[in-house]
């Protein structure tokens, strides 16, 4: 692609200020004169399209042209829309084929339309000519055969605007060229960060239709990695991520080249200069050093990183450069900082050419949620709730079983067996979410297991017997046998349900009659529990609770006087967003700087006015879930020679015993957003906190900066909302 400045883009407006005949090469409408078109590459006076327009093309003013499509609608028929190009339907899932640039060979893959297996081929993932040429950078942009073509002839430090197809930037002149353009260059696209890397106009394209969880390999400029889909999109490709390349001796852009193209102003009292970046190191200025100096003078020129050296005028002759200051520096270009965010998750910032900490970029490879959290779910019916918590793994524990009443559902029937003869009792969850008490004993078998009887035979006292089998069904009779099965007259007795008993006598038969009914029982059967609800109202953190009666030895109830699980009225606790004595009030008391809990809700010091001096604040963070207080102020550099070292100072005291509150400084409210401080001041437990920033030499301090309080640790159930902190600030001055 062809690079070019404002300048240049001027020259061309000129030269192209005629008609051109038809059939002359042109990039934009303008090359082609006054009623000219530039269509696919070439100048045309068409007025109407003489026939169907192509594929992606689209009749506009006479001339077929290509458009972005939205939706298949924008299609001719038998086409489809995907990502702003029409393609026919021509390939079955997973298919790719070879295709080619002016720049090199690439793949299309299948890209499947909606929810169906077949679908269209997608762009063709080969390199692309870019519209404009960067100069300097050893690399034909343009695919033309021609390097950095129309980068000669300028004169040292001057400086122009250049443009690539990700924006504007400034580039300078160097040894009669011009060289070292800032502006972003195209990359290949990372998928799910919401970046458009390629600057085609479109963000992540190529990056949906996958399958959630499904994993595939991922590239970059850099290498190789692994990316996974979470909603229908690729996301979190592990490989290294390019950067912009800046001064440290890496090839930060992972282009096969090392530094290249880095450039500084490094004027001084003398003149203009420029200096070049090798290996990591500045060097070879350009800026003239030998002048003569008026009284008092000083001369500051730029050094190291990002520091600055200082000589003065001495007898009308500049002396000694004094040793370079990086004192302001927050961070070593290239540097990259790496913290935990999210659900286990991690992120990463870059620190920047001027010594400055970078964005943080999104958050990678977090879990479903963050460790230590709970959550809690209606159980059915209403009947309390059961809750679960997130493992240090930040994946979900299992639920916990439903605490109120015992954890039964309303109308939900338990069974026991229960006698001799294979009986059962029911019990049913009542409305309450409590078990019922147990009913009768129902026998549904006609014996007990092992139990024998007999019946007479012809004979006298001649019987036959059957036994009870497990199932407590009578098994067959047996032969007739003489003597009978018992003596007649005598008797014997059994248990039955809640402590009764039975008995049965021998016929003169030598047999025995049917058992009689149960008799003498008692309340319950030895081991029943029941359960009652009490306690106080579930309003706050009151809850109800339940007590446990239990069925003694002798079937008589024993009532239970503890309330199990109950939980009643305490003293409040200001600010901890609980409702001890269950009044259904949640006790806050806010300072007069809420809300400001957020960077855009922060409070603006000094009415608004610039600058403010010794202003103490007396405040609270309100609330065990408001770990965070923000003050923004704003700041006005007077960039006076006499006053080159403005500074701002911030103090945090009377931290409450046994807390621990940070402090941050952010130079405005998109760092504050990215959680990107300018300084920070981190001392444990309740030491006062101290901030100190001077500013920074030939830049523009002045703008909005942000405060933040922070308290450390998380929720804390000690937690009181009269416990204050007193914050000082002055600055910038």
């Amino acid at each position: 692609m062809r690079r070019i400045s404002i300048w240049t883009l001027w020259l061309g407006v000129l030269a192209c200020a005629e008609p051109s005949p038809p059939e002359v090469e042109c990039e934009e409408d303008i090359h082609c004169g006054e009623g000219g078109l530039c269509v696919n590459g070439r100048c045309s006076t068409a007025s109407a399209c003489a026939a169907d327009c192509g594929v992606g093309e689209r009749c506009v003013e006479g001339a077929c042209r290509a458009f972005a499509c939205r939706a298949h609608p924008d299609c001719q028929a038998d086409h489809y829309c995907l990502e702003g190009q029409c393609f026919p339907k021509e390939c079955d899932a997973d298919e790719e084929r070879a295709c080619q640039s002016t720049c090199g060979a690439g793949v299309q893959r299948c890209r499947l339309i909606d929810d169906l297996r077949f679908g269209v081929f997608g762009p063709c993932n080969a390199p692309q000519p870019q519209l404009y040429e960067i100069c300097g950078d050893d690399v034909d942009n343009n695919c033309d055969g021609v390097t950095d073509e129309g980068c000669e002839g300028c004169v040292d430090g001057q400086e122009q605007r250049c443009v690539s197809e990700c924006g504007e930037g400034l580039e300078r002149c160097l040894g009669n060229e011009w060289r070292g353009c800032t502006a972003a260059r195209p990359r290949r696209e990372v998928c799910g960060n919401g970046v458009d890397e390629d600057c085609n106009g479109m963000i992540d394209d190529g990056c949906d239709d996958c399958e959630e969880g499904a994993r595939r390999a991922c590239e970059t400029e850099c290498g190789l990695g692994e990316e996974v889909c979470r909603e229908n999109t690729w996301r979190d490709c592990d490989a290294q991520i390019p950067t912009e390349e800046i001064c440290n001796g890496l090839d930060d852009d992972c282009d096969g080249k090392i530094d290249e193209e880095i450039l500084r102003d490094c004027s001084t009292q003398c003149g203009a200069g420029v200096e070049a970046c090798e290996a990591g190191v500045w060097g070879g200025c350009t800026a003239p050093e030998d002048c003569a100096c008026g009284p008092d003078g000083v001369d500051v020129q730029v050094c190291g990183h990002c520091g600055h050296r200082q000589r003065d005028c001495v007898t009308e002759v500049w002396g000694a450069w004094g040793p370079c200051e990086e004192a302001d520096s927050a961070c070593v270009p290239g540097l990259a900082e790496e913290i935990a965010c999210g659900a286990c998750g991690t992120k990463r910032r870059i620190c920047t050419p001027e010594c400055r900490w970078g964005d943080w970029q999104a958050c990678k490879n977090e879990g479903v949620c963050e460790p230590g959290v709970s959550e809690a779910e209606a159980c059915p019916l209403g009947c309390g709730e059961k809750t679960r918590r997130c493992t240090d793994e930040c994946v979900w524990g299992e639920w916990s079983a439903c605490g109120v009443g015992g954890g039964c559902t309303p109308g939900e029937e338990a069974r026991e067996p229960c006698g001799e003869t294979c009986g059962v009792k029911v019990r049913v969850c009542d409305e309450g979410c409590a078990w019922g008490a147990w009913s009768a004993c129902v026998s549904e078998g006609e014996c007990a297991p092992g139990e024998t009887e007999g019946e007479a035979c012809a004979e006298a006292c001649s019987a036959k017997a059957r036994t009870c089998d497990e199932a407590c069904h009578w098994g067959p009779w047996g032969a007739c046998q003489g003597g009978g099965v018992c003596a007649p007259g005598t008797s014997e007795m059994r248990d039955c349900d809640l402590c009764g008993t039975q008995t049965r006598l021998c016929t003169d038969a030598c047999v025995y009659t049917d058992w009689s009914p149960c008799e003498g029982w008692g309340e319950c059967n030895p081991g029943d529990r029941d359960e009652d609800r009490c306690g106080p109202e579930p309003i706050g953190e009151c809850a109800r609770g339940f007590y446990i009666n239990t069925c003694s030895d002798t079937c008589e109830w024993r009532l239970d006087d503890i309330c199990h699980d109950a939980v009643y009225p305490t003293e409040e606790i200001c600010g901890n967003e609980h409702d001890e004595n269950c009044d259904g009030v949640v006790q806050t008391r806010p300072d007069a700087y809420e809300p400001n809990n957020t960077c855009d809700a922060c409070y603006l010091l000094n009415n608004g006015e610039f600058d403010p001096s010794g202003l103490v604040l007396e405040a609270t963070i309100d609330s065990i879930f408001d770990t965070k207080d923000y003050y923004c102020f704003n700041a006005e550099d007077s960039g006076a020679a006499w006053n080159l070292y403005e500074n701002i100072d911030i103090t945090l005291t009377n931290i409450p015993n046994g807390r621990d509150y940070d402090l941050f400084l952010y130079r405005d409210m998109s760092s504050c957003r990215e959680d990107n401080s300018l300084l920070s001041s981190t001392e444990s437990e309740s030491r006062d906190e101290i901030i100190h920033f001077d500013e920074v030499f030939n830049y523009d301090d002045s703008g909005k900066y942000v405060i933040e309080v922070r308290r450390y640790g998380g929720s804390d159930e000690s937690y009181h909302c009269d416990y204050r902190y007193t914050l000082t600030v002055d600055g910038l001055y």
